[in-house]
């Protein structure tokens, strides 16, 4: 009894076992600054089914990702992060996320006068 239920775990395991790895989506990231253009930075997925990342390039990166939960971050180049967010990834298929920066402090051009007025003030 013992020998057939091992052999018939044995097989489960060699039929399902493919199956289980091809449970994985496509996540492509796509990072846009505040106004809209293309920007490069660094994503990360963090999740139950582990850590994952990719660098863009021209705004764009892929990851190849188990089903699960994540958190997604983003360090951006310039400007501020967006805040994280949560990604649910299917068994299969892909999807695509596009996060957009916020204007770092300072990036206003109101912020941007003032500073350049005390950069220009002369000592007294």
């Amino acid at each position: 009894m013992r020998l057939a239920t091992l052999a018939t775990a044995t097989i489960l395991g060699s039929i399902l076992a493919p199956t289980l790895a091809l449970a994985q989506a496509s996540v492509q990231f796509r990072i846009t600054d505040s106004a809209g253009r293309p920007l490069d930075g660094r994503v990360t997925m963090t999740g139950q089914p582990g850590t994952l990342g990719c660098s863009t390039t021209a705004s764009r990166c892929t990851v190849v990702a188990t089903a699960g939960t994540y958190t997604v971050t983003v360090a951006p180049v310039r400007e501020a992060a967006p805040a994280p967010r949560t990604l649910v990834v299917p068994p299969s298929g892909a999807l695509t996320v596009a996060f957009a920066t916020r204007p770092a402090s300072g990036d206003s051009r109101r912020g941007n006068r003032k500073l350049r007025r005390t950069w220009d003030a002369s000592p007294a």
